[in-house]
């Protein structure tokens, strides 16, 4: 595991999603077969949020991807219930620079 120092390292020596995500599955090969681990992971070394869900735990939740997917349909279906105007300009905005890094073909890249 990774000391309680080593925490703002892992993610401030990486700086992008990427980066930080590739860590991961080096760090951990276990990441590598689930998603929920992968993200749990990313959520305590990454963003630190320091509240580890044990495996046991986690094994039962539902996938991040699942909820995702289903919210996606839900707001597609009642578009009563899409999020703010602020809220999809800036999903929008982040949509732009993810497309513009892959785009570029620069693993590098970065925004100005």
């Amino acid at each position: 595991m990774i000391s309680n120092e080593d925490y703002f390292r892992f993610a401030k020596e990486r700086d992008t999603l990427q980066a930080n995500v590739k860590a991961l599955l080096e760090r951990f090969p276990e990441s590598r077969d689930s998603y929920q681990i992968l993200v749990n992971f990313f959520w305590y070394y990454v963003d630190g949020l320091h509240r580890f869900i044990p495996r046991e735990v986690l094994k039962d939740l539902t996938s991040p991807e699942s909820i995702t997917r289903a919210y996606r349909k839900v707001v597609t279906d009642n578009p009563s219930l899409q999020p703010s105007a602020k809220t999809r300009l800036q999903r929008d905005q982040q949509l732009e620079r993810h497309s513009r890094y892959y785009r570029s073909g620069d693993r590098n890249y970065k925004e100005e």
